[in-house]
């Protein structure tokens, strides 16, 4: 069974334009764009703005940049713990691609030259 695996080069292109339904439209109008900027247009839309420029510059939205950055005070109640546990918490996004055909690794053997050589 194929995994998905995190995407973490900012640089890569995705093109969704086999996508039969069009689901990007609520993202992109555009089927093709970098890596980097879908993750910047999921955290606008995370945190309610309509562009990641208004992020970086306008103080006022400073509040909601400390989701992604700095993390918010907060408290935790784990399942069976007996007390609170203080700390920060922080919205971190990943993005997974599972290929159709995962790539065939072969292992390298010190044997694969003897076996050529008897092969053929």
């Amino acid at each position: 069974m194929n995994k998905f695996y995190p995407l973490t080069e900012k640089e890569n292109v995705i093109n969704l334009q086999g996508n039969p339904d069009n689901d990007y439209h609520f993202i992109y109008n555009h089927p093709m764009f970098k890596l980097d900027n879908l993750e910047k247009k999921m955290l606008c839309k995370i945190l309610g703005v309509s562009s990641w420029k208004q992020i970086e510059e306008q103080d006022h939205y400073k509040n909601r940049k400390k989701w992604l950055v700095e993390g918010l005070d907060c408290e935790i109640l784990s399942l069976g713990a007996k007390k609170w546990q203080k700390g920060k918490l922080r919205v971190n996004l990943t993005i997974e691609f599972c290929p159709d055909k995962p790539e065939e690794i072969k292992p390298e053997s010190p044997l694969d030259d003897i076996r050529k050589t008897i092969n053929g």
